[in-house]
């Protein structure tokens, strides 16, 4: 039998809104957004076959990484902080359905899309931005001494 996912939905909504609230502590703190690309970094090495969605996580993980190292910032603070907040999401232990279970990155795909309705464009901004300046498309994050010095 099936699951109907529509409460974890909404559940993860809520946990993604509260998840901007941190995210815009997090801008104010270089130490700590390092940290999170750390752990986005992690569980992405550890995860294989993302789908179409879920595969614009990295390029956000990228954004952030170049927004922090002052390489790329015209972009509003509130697409990096809904990016940031995303992130949070998705490297959370403790989201509407654990990753885990069958169907556990559903509710990480939901709120990834969701943001994504709000940030698609600046996100294809600054991949085209990485095109034009030569940075490889398949690069990640830099080592981690390197970020945010």
């Amino acid at each position: 039998m099936k699951k109907n996912h529509s409460n974890e939905i909404i559940n993860a909504e809520k946990i993604f809104r509260g998840n901007c609230r941190e995210a815009q502590k997090l801008i104010s703190d270089p130490g700590k957004v390092d940290k999170l690309l750390k752990r986005l970094e992690r569980k992405l090495r550890n995860i294989h076959g993302l789908g179409n969605t879920l595969s614009r996580i990295p390029q956000m993980g990228m954004l952030i990484n170049s927004y922090f190292r002052k390489e790329y910032t015209e972009i509003p603070v509130g697409i990096i902080t809904a990016v940031i907040g995303v992130l949070i999401y998705f490297v959370s232990p403790i989201d509407a359905i654990p990753d885990f279970l069958p169907g556990g990155y559903l509710d990480d795909a939901a709120v990834t899309a969701g943001a994504l309705r709000l940030m698609k464009s600046d996100l294809d901004e600054y991949m085209a931005w990485r095109v034009s300046v030569g940075l490889d498309d398949e690069e990640f994050i830099a080592p981690a001494d390197a970020v945010l010095e």
